[in-house]
């Protein structure tokens, strides 16, 4: 059996259909272009094949200590990449990190007694809804234990910029981007090419919303609405979090429309507290 068999209890192999029903008809907190390039690698990707490090059966980014550095009593938690609810099939394949890791990685950090500030390194276009906000409320709730900065290195968008938002205060560079404060779920219709090669999908179901988003046929427009409105419920989550977060006004974070915003312009928003980097803020990788 091979090491991704064991792990995953799945095949030796995503396939490009595992892929993208991992990330289709499912509300995201993530950036909206980093979001269009994960749905066409996935329909466009070649079999990846299993995985396997000889020596190490943990995959890079399964265990918290994988994220985390110390050095001068400041420990950095790395947080990289398409962010998911916990490590396994998706992360694996994206290369990206697991809100379930991140917060054993950041209770490392806080019950180490050799670590007297923590800096969360961050460079995400954002990632799933399960698991963000829990991750977000939990290091909100760690403030007045040990001071925490999060550095937005390149950016923190969306779910990303959630967790940061969670830290006493936030730094980017110049160039860096904060924000994305928005909802985003796509459903993608892959009729037309399955006329194309010669398929029929006929579902028989049971209900008459079991087949809602089903991928082979077009939204309906009762599954669209149904779609909105959670979107719509996510959307006032995330906003009134940023808002608790940051102590800023709701309507003022909405107002924002889950634009990304740059350097000084995050810094005027409300959304970052200083222009500087990792090394500024006495952190060294």
């Amino acid at each position: 059996m091979s090491f991704f068999s064991r792990l995953f209890r799945r095949g030796q192999s995503i396939t490009p259909a595992q892929a993208l029903a991992c990330i289709s008809n499912r509300p995201m907190l993530m950036q909206a272009g980093a979001l269009d390039a994960l749905i066409a690698t996935a329909q466009a990707m070649p079999d990846r094949g299993a995985y396997r490090e000889d020596g190490d059966m943990a995959p890079h980014g399964s265990k918290p200590e994988h994220l985390v550095s110390v050095e001068n009593g400041i420990g950095v938690p790395s947080i990289e990449g398409r962010l998911f609810a916990r490590f396994g099939i998706e992360s694996w394949w994206c290369g990206g990190s697991a809100y379930d890791v991140i917060g054993a990685a950041f209770d490392m950090l806080l019950a180490d007694a050799g670590v007297t500030q923590i800096v969360m390194l961050i460079d995400s276009p954002g990632g799933t809804v399960t698991g963000c906000f829990e991750l977000a409320d939990k290091i909100y709730a760690a403030r007045g234990t040990k001071p925490v900065t999060a550095v937005a290195s390149d950016s923190a968008y969306s779910a990303a910029y959630a967790i940061a938002s969670a830290a006493d205060r936030i730094v980017i560079p110049r160039s860096g981007g904060l924000g994305s404060i928005g909802v985003r779920c796509q459903h993608v219709d892959i009729s037309r090419a399955l006329d194309r090669i010669g398929y029929t999908v006929t579902t028989i179901v049971s209900g008459s919303k079991k087949a809602d988003f089903d991928s082979s046929a077009p939204l309906s427009e009762s599954a669209r609405s149904e779609m909105q409105d959670e979107v719509n419920r996510l959307a006032d989550i995330f906003v009134e979090t940023v808002a608790r977060n940051r102590g800023l006004d709701a309507g003022a974070v909405r107002g924002l429309q889950a634009g990304c915003l740059f350097g000084p312009s995050a810094i005027a928003a409300g959304l970052g507290d200083a222009i500087g980097t990792l090394e500024s803020v006495g952190a060294v990788m």
